[in-house]
């Protein structure tokens, strides 16, 4: 006969609980490397395992994850690496990025969205903190914007879409100022490859204004591949008179459709 014996598990990778009534369970959180992330079922678990970590820290979303009513935070100075792990998560607060993070799907169909009405999905930085969102894959969806970025948006690859085409609906939003408040550093937004779907706009642009003098270095946004699209403008901007004025486009590859309008508004 043959005796198969099981394979032991490594302690430091798991915790063995024992409830009162000594019914033992077993809990396998990772221990967030790339090759043995955290897994975390609420945002509140993922915003504990951010602050407690230092360098790059590894993050999963495990088959049951659900916001549990807490906003996912990476705050400054933090790097993340979120694996969507093909789960599809509604969320009801918007992804605040102050540091570094990097969004992929290790599986297929993985989504995050949002609903809420006049929500940012992701909010990338803020006027005094510089940030950083890179996209490897995935899907992204909002009624209303996916990003605000007053910071760095890289998108590699993946789906943005707006379920909408609502006034002032669109994809990528980048702010040199925002209303009359101008961003203390230079904004910037490359798309590589993927699908960059808005309601009217797929892009947007903010520069500074011209108060002091024009800075076209101030909001710059890179195409190097993919399809940026909308129904009203695939590249919109809004000098405002000058108000907003300031910012380059640099287009080597890739596709821009604006629908029944137009292209390129600048």
């Amino acid at each position: 006969f043959i005796i198969n014996t099981p394979t032991a598990i490594p302690e430091e990778e798991n915790n063995i609980v024992a409830d009162q009534d000594n019914i033992m369970t077993l809990e396998v959180n990772g221990s967030g490397t790339a090759e043995d992330p955290y897994q975390v079922t609420t945002a509140s678990e993922f915003n504990e395992k951010v602050k407690a970590d230092e360098g790059t820290v590894y993050i999963q979303f495990a088959d049951n994850f659900s916001e549990g009513g807490e906003q996912l935070s990476v705050p400054a100075g933090k790097t993340v690496v979120l694996d969507l792990n093909g789960q599809k998560v509604e969320l009801q607060n918007t992804i605040q990025v102050l540091g570094k993070l990097t969004l992929k799907d290790s599986k297929t169909g993985g989504t995050l969205k949002t609903e809420a009405a006049s929500a940012y999905l992701i909010e990338v930085g803020n006027a005094e903190t510089e940030a950083t969102l890179v996209i490897e894959n995935g899907t992204y969806e909002s009624s209303y914007r996916v990003i605000k970025n007053k910071g760095s948006v890289t998108v590699n690859n993946g789906t943005l879409k707006v379920n909408s085409v609502a006034d002032n609906t669109g994809a990528i939003a980048n702010y040199g100022k925002e209303k009359d408040t101008v961003t203390n550093h230079n904004v910037e937004c490359t798309i590589k490859n993927g699908m960059v779907n808005g309601g009217q706009f797929g892009v947007a642009l903010f520069g500074k204004g011209i108060e002091n003098s024009v800075d076209n270095d101030a909001v710059v946004l890179n195409i190097n591949g993919g399809t940026i699209s909308a129904e009203g403008q695939g590249i919109a901007t809004n000098a405002s008179g000058g108000a907003f004025a300031g910012f380059t486009v640099n287009l080597t590859a890739g596709e821009v459709n604006g629908g029944a309008g137009t292209g390129m508004y600048l």
